[in-house]
């Protein structure tokens, strides 16, 4: 038997221990409400002329099994961001990428005038659009109404994960500076997990863990966050931004214990049927990497297809 299918089964076998099928993920709850410093909040110490800030930003993502009721994983995203100048209008369109392992719901979100007048966002304010047919990976823009300078944008939003999904890395970082932003991974006893953290800027990544008998809750935050140039010829996002990511290892139950993440080895085992799969469906590379080497010495081929992956091949949307 496969690993990845092994993997699948006793996900499914520990997971229906602790939970109901047909379990419905709870509703996003209210927006909390707007502070009085919220309000009166105009610039960002340190950064005088940012035109938007992130005042607060919540991940979590709890695992199947963690907590009867919950059978698939799933991830729920609430931020907070005040426009501060004219500039930072251009902060109140918002993307959000998912695919068909990580389903879009509960999509939640308004505009608070400074008047204090709440502005739902409508339906037809968003709209999907379609990155990749292969790999049916899609993004959400939506676009929050009324924007002004003062004006404070809620929104929050659910993933819910395959089996076997877990989350990309959470991003404390933005390209305009954060206040506060925390992630909480919410675990079943019987699995366990690596976590994982970058902070480029030494801003300090906070962290504390809970036992219990429904497992474990991991709590990461960090507060006053730089915003990330955005300059096109400097290292990527990724590399710059204050971020964390959970890695599950291994788990294991009264029936089996399987290594996941624990080494590179585990990993390609796991990964071995898919790889297999996509060099079946390469979508044309091997024809594309003969057009584009068609001639040369072996280091002369091999540099034109590094000179195409790094300026034609896209990697994130």
């Amino acid at each position: 038997m496969k690993p990845v299918r092994l993997f699948l089964i006793l996900i499914l076998l520990l997971f229906s221990l602790t939970a109901g099928a047909g379990a419905r993920i709870a509703a996003a709850a209210d927006f909390p409400p707007i502070t009085d410093a919220e309000r009166a909040l105009t610039s960002v110490s340190g950064e005088p002329n940012a035109p938007a800030v992130v005042l607060f930003k919540k991940g979590e993502f709890r695992m199947s099994g963690y907590k009867s009721g919950a059978f698939y994983p799933y991830f729920r995203v609430q931020a907070r961001v005040k426009i501060l100048t004219e500039e930072g209008k251009s902060s109140g369109e918002i993307s959000v990428g998912h695919n068909e392992f990580e389903r879009l719901q509960s999509f939640e979100a308004r505009t608070v005038l400074p008047d204090g007048r709440v502005i739902p966002v409508p339906r037809e304010a968003k709209f999907r659009r379609r990155l990749s047919r292969s790999a049916r990976y899609y993004t959400t823009v939506v676009a929050f109404p009324a924007v002004e300078v003062g004006a404070i944008l809620d929104y929050s939003y659910e993933l819910k994960f395959d089996f076997s999904s877990i989350p990309d890395p959470w991003f404390f970082s933005e390209e305009i500076p954060v206040l506060s932003s925390e992630m909480i991974y919410l675990l079943p006893r019987e699995v366990h997990a690596r976590i994982w953290t970058r902070d480029p800027f030494q801003v300090g990544i906070q962290r504390e863990t809970h036992e219990s008998s429904r497992g474990a809750e991991l709590r990461a935050w960090a507060q006053n966050l730089p915003s990330i140039p955005d300059d096109p010829y400097g290292p990527p996002h990724g590399d710059l931004a204050t971020q964390i990511m959970m890695l599950p290892t291994a788990i294991s139950t009264e029936f089996a214990h399987l290594r996941l993440g624990e080494s590179w080895s585990n990993i390609c085992k796991l990964m071995e049927e898919d790889y297999g799969r996509v060099r079946r469906r390469d979508g044309g590379v091997a024809k594309k990497s003969r057009e584009i080497a068609a001639s040369g010495t072996p280091v002369e081929k091999a540099k034109a297809l590094y000179r195409f992956v790094r300026d034609e091949i896209q990697t994130a949307p």
